[in-house]
């Protein structure tokens, strides 16, 4: 039976991977909750005997339930089901049809048309209207914001942030990144939704935007967010699409086990077809290299006072802090844990939404060559942030669109209440 279940679901993962399939293969598909939280021997026999063979949504952790996709239904599910129960790990279904609810929110997307192209937070929106967006709001408030391409992804998209602030020069600065994995959608939509606050609202946030810089570039990774868009089959992709020459066509890199700060450590993969695929080298990708050479001219050409990072993800509910490459803590982490505390408190206030503080590898799992990690670890930020955002495991990463307004109203309360302690005296110097 083991062999019957790698060829099967390995099979499977490949093809998908590799980025060309029938949609037929995705019916039947779930996400399973298996519960092998508590003991680092059971998180570790789960993760051996499953990676590669299945989508981890949420990774083997000592601290919580993992969340696995399995995208074909049929004998590929039942042999994870039955590797599962042959070695005692319970497990519950938590969606039952990912294809149906995939298709389900495409087509209700469809019947909305989308408002005819205009930018809005009803639904989610394709590179163009975001880059469109950007690009109008620049040219409608030059006297706070400022629109840059600051370099080509591997497909030739222009790869765009946007800096708000009243000018200033020596003002604390924040860097917020979306969609930096493509699946991850409800990323891009919350920080456009801050890029709209912060200027047609001005006013409500004139002491921000006096007191710091805001830059935010809302797709990291848009060769792989419009990848997501083609069809059902493409939505949970998660990396970005260059080719390293795999041997069976599996493309695309994880960009956030790419960059250069403990690069290959735990929570990487070698492997080209992997989810968590490190790269050949690390910023081997256009997308991470135009990050990493915008921060750093930043600070060293720009006199960019570069303060505190956010890395917008989901799900999971938590604002984690460094480091993910090491279950040791870092040398600030008092004060990183602090600054979390703030934004989740007031992120919290707003609808009661509960999230977990804490470090990348204490309360998730381990995944070293992150951009949190790179933005600390360089010395560049004193403050670097993962928020991983709605929700617990109920949609995972297809967050329904009618939640996304509820969500970037607290996460942005959460943000801005960080801002306004960084005003206050909180942090105004580089580390």
């Amino acid at each position: 039976m083991k062999f019957v279940f790698v060829v099967v679901v390995g099979v499977f993962i490949g093809v998908v991977v590799g980025g060309g399939s029938s949609l037929e293969l995705l019916k039947g598909s779930q996400l399973l909750r298996v519960e092998a939280q508590g003991s680092r021997e059971r998180m570790d026999e789960l993760s051996k005997g499953l990676r590669g063979k299945v989508d981890f949504w949420l990774e083997p952790s000592t601290r919580r339930p993992t969340d696995i996709y399995v995208p074909s239904g049929g004998a590929a599910l039942e042999a994870v089901k039955k590797y599962l129960s042959d070695n005692q790990f319970e497990f519950s279904v938590l969606i039952e049809d990912v294809e149906g609810l995939v298709n389900t929110q495409r087509e209700e997307a469809a019947l909305r048309n989308k408002q005819n192209g205009e930018m809005n937070w009803n639904d989610y929106q394709r590179y163009d209207v975001i880059m469109n967006f950007l690009d109008q709001v620049g040219e409608s408030y030059p006297d706070i914001a400022n629109v840059t391409n600051y370099g080509k992804s591997t497909e030739g998209r222009d790869l765009k942030v946007i800096k708000l602030g009243t000018p200033r020069a020596g003002k604390p600065a924040l860097f917020l990144d979306g969609g930096m994995h493509a699946r991850e959608w409800i990323g891009p939509a919350i920080v456009t939704y801050i890029v709209n606050e912060l200027t047609k609202n001005r006013a409500n946030y004139a002491d921000i935007l006096n007191a710091v810089d805001i830059y935010i570039t809302p797709l990291a990774n848009p060769d792989g967010y419009e990848y997501t868009h083609i069809s059902s089959l493409t939505r949970m992709w998660r990396k970005t699409r260059s080719n390293h020459n795999s041997i069976v066509g599996c493309v695309g890199v994880d960009p956030n086990r790419n960059f250069d700060f403990a690069w290959g450590g735990d929570g990487t993969s070698a492997d080209k077809c992997s989810e968590i695929y490190k790269g050949p080298s690390a910023f081997s990708e256009p997308e991470t290299q135009a990050m990493r050479d915008l921060i750093i001219e930043g600070a060293e050409n720009g006199g960019v006072n570069w303060t505190a990072y956010f890395a917008i993800h989901s799900y999971a509910q938590m604002w984690l802090v460094p480091w993910g490459w090491t279950s040791d803590l870092p040398p600030t982490y008092p004060e990183l844990k602090q600054f979390g505390d703030i934004g989740a408190a007031a992120l919290t206030q707003v609808y009661g939404t509960r999230y977990e503080v804490g470090s990348v590898t204490e309360l998730l799992s381990p995944g070293a060559g992150g951009s949190d990690d790179w933005a600390y670890g360089s010395g560049i930020f004193k403050y670097s942030q993962t928020v991983e955002v709605r929700d617990t495991g109920l949609y995972g990463f297809l967050l329904p669109p009618e939640l996304i307004v509820e969500t970037a109203i607290e996460t942005w309360a959460g943000i801005q209440a960080v801002s306004r302690f960084i005003a206050n005296g909180g942090s105004s110097t580089n580390n």
